[in-house]
C-alpha cells in the first residue's frame, strides 16, 4: 500500500501528464484531427436534432419547414462528409479545414480594414486601431493560408504547455513534499 501514498501518486501522475503533454507537442497534427472528429460528431448530432425538431414544427409555413429541413440535412451531411474525409485522409482534411479558417480570418481582417478606412462616423483614433487590428488579422490569415501547419503547432502549444506545467508541479509536489 505504500506505493499508493499521495507522494508516489503525485510523482507517477506528474510523469504521465508530462509524457502525454509532450506527445501533444510531437503529434500536434493528431490533436487537430481529434478536434475535427469531435466537431464532425457534434455537427451530426446538431443536424439530427434539428431534423427531428423541424419535423415537430407543424405550425410553421411550408417554406419555413423546407428551409429548416434543408439546413438540418446540410449540417448532417457536412458532419458525415467531414468524418469520411478524416478517415480517408486526416492530414489533408485538417490542412483544408485550417486553410478554410485562414480564409475566414483573412475576410474578417479585410472587413475591419474596410470599416476602419471608410466609416467616418467613428472617432479617428478608433478607426486607426481598427485598421491596425485589421492589418494584423490579415497577416495572421495569410500566414495560416501559406503555412497551415502553424496552427497545428499553436494548438499543441495552447493545449500542451499548461498540461506540461501542471505535470511538472505534480512531479515537484511528489518529490519536494
Amino acid at each position: 500500500m505504500a506505493s499508493l501514498n499521495p507522494k508516489n501518486f503525485n510523482i507517477i501522475s506528474g510523469i504521465i501528464i508530462i509524457a502525454l503533454s509532450l506527445s501533444l507537442f510531437i503529434f500536434s497534427a493528431a490533436a487537430v484531427v481529434s478536434i475535427l472528429v469531435i466537431l464532425a460528431v457534434i455537427m451530426i448530432f446538431i443536424g439530427l436534432t434539428q431534423l427531428l425538431n423541424a419535423r415537430s414544427d407543424n405550425h410553421l409555413k411550408t417554406s419555413h419547414l423546407v428551409v429548416k429541413h434543408s439546413i438540418a440535412i446540410l449540417e448532417l451531411l457536412m458532419g458525415i462528409i467531414l468524418i469520411i474525409s478524416l478517415i480517408t485522409d486526416p492530414i489533408a482534411t485538417a490542412i483544408f479545414s485550417i486553410r478554410l479558417l485562414g480564409v475566414v480570418i483573412l475576410l474578417v481582417g479585410l472587413s475591419m480594414l474596410y470599416v476602419g478606412s471608410m466609416n467616418y462616423d467613428y472617432r479617428k483614433e478608433y478607426r486607426y486601431i481598427l485598421m491596425v487590428i485589421g492589418l494584423l488579422t490579415i497577416i495572421f490569415g495569410v500566414l495560416i493560408l501559406i503555412i497551415p501547419t502553424i496552427v497545428f503547432n499553436l494548438v499543441a502549444i495552447m493545449v500542451a504547455l499548461p498540461l506540461l506545467l501542471n505535470g511538472l508541479t505534480r512531479l515537484l509536489k511528489g518529490i519536494l513534499n
